[in-house]
């Protein structure tokens, strides 16, 4: 084996990050690169088998709820996998352009904005000034 890709539902269904490290573990010294699989959509449902076979056919799936992560949720979660012990992520199911797919992949600037840009979005200020 030359890659593992771990995911979680409960990601998915929940909107719950949860933790590569144990895989880490498992695969530490063997050679084999871990990926962390990062959802790109929450909530929602999987389609069922009768819907899988509608959409085989042709016919429109309906919609399965949730909405869209954030770019911001994508580096955060790449951030904290590779704190974790992975050697890369796999962004899914979501916008995905060239810039954040490249950032995704650089731990350094992930650090930067994570330490850095990450915190000032969990702080805000009304700020009035006056003549």
């Amino acid at each position: 084996m030359d890659f593992l890709i771990v995911g979680s539902k409960f990601e998915y269904m929940l909107g719950r990050p949860w933790s590569i490290e144990p895989w880490a573990k498992m695969t530490a010294g063997t050679g084999v690169l871990l990926y962390g699989h990062v959802e790109g959509h929450f909530g929602g449902k999987d389609p069922t088998p009768k819907e899988r076979m509608a959409a085989l056919r042709g016919e429109k799936m309906p919609k399965r709820g949730g909405g869209p992560v954030s770019i911001d949720y994508y580096r955060e979660r790449a951030y904290k996998l590779y704190q974790q012990g992975a050697d890369g992520v796999l962004p899914w199911d979501g916008f995905m352009d060239q810039g954040i797919i490249t950032q995704l992949g650089d731990r350094d600037a992930l650090y930067e904005w994570y330490h850095y840009e990450h915190p000032a979005f969990d702080y805000s200020e009304t700020v009035t000034i006056q003549e």
